[in-house]
């Protein structure tokens, strides 16, 4: 990964930022403030109140509560709440509006270790927090599972990429860690080893050396594992339930239109989709010509867009195979989006400042 250099930010700018996350802040609060249970979630709160076994939860061998089997993101996280905070809805809307508020922090760090300047890194921040499907979803308990798994994906990521650079184990063993947690969130964090490997090799610039796959290879295989390990135990060990049709996946021309209109949920609708992709071509467009103190950024730029773009496929494509899309099911891509857009802004800030700055 690159390492960024110290960079001394404008007052205006700070102070834009401070507004923009108060703002952002507010608005999840008012949210919060203004709704109670809905729809699955009285089926777990029900469930919490029952006789309760962790060996049911965790090694459910005979059957399930549920299709699906989520046991800290769905039943630790509801039996957990509710034994703290009752039916104070508010309460549970707090956690999972903590936890996006430490995945932006993540995302922040993310952004750094990917070069990213000051600026770019809390644009992506911000952005990916305050999209639609997260404003929507931060007072839906029952979707907590997509919350608690979008951050853990992310600091094992960071974790990894801390390992990578400094070879001390115990980054290593973290991220693991975080995986292992993911996946028992919601298994949508089971492409995390792909997005290693990917993260590893663009630290060597996408050279496809012998060494650099080998070492991506050998730094990636307990995640490999784990995900087996995973796998095996959910399709093969415990009890299985047939899925609602709704959770069915299938190959067909919806997938392309769920992953269009997951993308338009990103940004707000089809005609801000447009814009923002128009506003980065034209920030790249901005870095031309390509002058030599120039090419540094533009190799720069199409490391991370292949590695975010990469990323963005990995976790839309899958949901977008279920019959119809939905805003929760955008939540994953927040992240790589948010990225891939602050990229271009990294770039263009970097081209107008000087190299020499970032």
């Amino acid at each position: 990964m690159v390492e960024p250099q110290k960079s001394r930010l404008p007052i205006p700018f700070l102070v834009l930022a401070a507004a923009a996350a108060c703002s952002a802040l507010a608005l999840y609060l008012r949210v919060i403030s203004a709704d109670w249970f809905l729809a699955d979630d009285f089926a777990f709160l029900a469930r919490v109140q029952r006789p309760w076994s962790w060996r049911d939860v965790f090694f459910p061998l005979e059957r399930r509560f549920w299709w699906a089997y989520r046991p800290i993101g769905m039943d630790t996280y509801f039996y957990l709440c509710f034994k703290l905070f009752g039916w104070n809805a508010q309460a549970f809307f707090g956690v999972t509006l903590a936890a996006h508020a430490i995945t932006s922090l993540v995302l922040y760090r993310v952004g750094r270790q990917l070069g990213f300047n000051l600026p770019a890194a809390l644009s992506a921040a911000l952005l990916a927090v305050s999209r639609f499907p997260s404003i929507t979803n931060v007072t839906k308990a029952c979707t907590f599972h997509y919350t608690a798994a979008i951050l853990l994906h992310l600091l094992a990521l960071s974790l990894f990429v801390d390992f990578s650079r400094t070879r001390r184990l115990s980054f290593q063993v973290g991220a693991c860690g975080c995986f292992a947690v993911g996946l028992l969130c919601n298994e949508l964090v089971i492409n995390l080893p792909l997005l290693l490997i990917l993260a590893s090799l663009f630290a060597e610039g996408f050279r496809l050396r012998a060494s650099a796959i080998r070492r991506a290879l050998r730094d990636c295989w307990p995640y490999f594992a784990l995900a087996l390990l995973f796998l095996v135990f959910r399709y093969r060990v415990i009890a299985e339930m047939e899925r609602p049709y709704l959770y069915v996946f299938g190959l067909g021309w919806h997938v392309a239109i769920n992953a269009l209109v997951h993308l338009a949920m990103i940004a707000g609708d089809l005609l801000y989709l447009a814009a923002a992709l128009a506003v980065m071509v034209l920030l790249a467009a901005g870095l031309l010509p390509v002058r030599p103190e120039r090419r540094a950024l533009w190799a720069q730029l199409a490391r991370v867009w292949v590695l975010c773009l990469s990323w963005l496929l990995a976790v839309l494509l899958p949901l977008s195979l279920f019959p119809f899309p939905m805003d929760r099911f955008s939540m994953p891509a927040q992240i790589p989006a948010a990225l891939l857009f602050s990229a271009a802004l990294d770039a263009a800030y970097k081209a107008h400042a000087g190299h020499g700055r970032s």
